[in-house]
């Protein structure tokens, strides 16, 4: 490889971590947009041990609004010192579905979980699992969750 070649490849690796940084820092909630329900809000449909374990979480969440994915309530709540999980509502039907992950460990100042009512990307800081890398993980929701792996 020619030395101009060389110059070239970095550049373009340094901008694409530049961009890979940006995005974490500032993700691009509005490139996932979605309308937001505004009809009354199901009650939650609790029909296995696993939710009812959880049905206090679960229920004081389903009273708030829509606040995510369009037509969705996440609810989030502790499982250990620096570990969170939760579940989605669906408003319109009462679904409930936990979260594929635990969320623990990020060494950030900023929110280990960001997400909005009217986009359906969600922003996970940390490990997922307690495993892998402790970074920013993008997923898209549409009632299952698909790692973000190019951006719009």
């Amino acid at each position: 490889m020619s030395g101009r070649m060389l110059r070239y490849a970095i550049a373009v690796a340094l901008t694409l971590v530049a961009w890979t940084a940006l995005a974490a820092d500032n993700p691009p909630f509005e490139k996932y947009p979605v309308d937001v329900y505004s009809g009354p809000v199901v009650k939650p449909v609790l029909d296995t041990a696993d939710k009812r374990e959880f049905k206090t979480r679960i229920t004081e969440a389903a009273k708030g609004p829509v606040n995510f994915a369009g037509k969705f309530i996440l609810a989030l709540w502790g499982c250990g010192a620096s570990c969170s999980m939760g579940a989605t509502i669906n408003a319109e039907t009462g679904e409930v579905a936990f979260l594929d992950w635990t969320i623990c460990c990020d060494q950030g100042d900023g929110e280990r979980v960001d997400f909005r009512a009217n986009s359906t990307l969600i922003v996970l800081r940390g490990l997922l699992n307690e495993e892998g890398d402790n970074t920013t993980h993008m997923f898209e929701f549409d009632g299952t969750f698909r790692e973000v792996t190019e951006l719009r």
